[in-house]
């Protein structure tokens, strides 16, 4: 399990939201996919650690600033590209 960070513009606006996905492998990781259905998104994968107060603290958030002790380990990753069922397209 990871934490997915989103930043993304809709309807002009900016906004930051996060998601859960299952890493499948080291490539690949399945989230739902209104999670990253956005326009000009960005998506960073947290993975490991501990977050002490998850729901206050995102990467994308300009007044983000880590205390000593706040994230133990954890891992980020950006991603580059998604793959979305057609289904949920059309």
């Amino acid at each position: 399990m990871v934490r997915l960070e989103t930043s993304y513009k809709k309807d002009g606006s900016k906004f930051t939201s996060s998601c859960g996905g299952s890493v499948i492998n080291k490539i690949y990781i399945l989230t739902a996919a209104h999670c990253v259905d956005h326009e000009e998104i960005e998506v960073m994968v947290l993975a490991g650690g501990v977050l002490k107060e998850p729901y206050l603290i995102s990467r994308f958030n300009p007044a983000f600033k880590l205390v000593e002790g706040e994230m133990d380990h954890i891992q980020e990753r950006t991603v580059s590209f998604f793959i979305m069922k057609l289904q949920y397209l059309n």
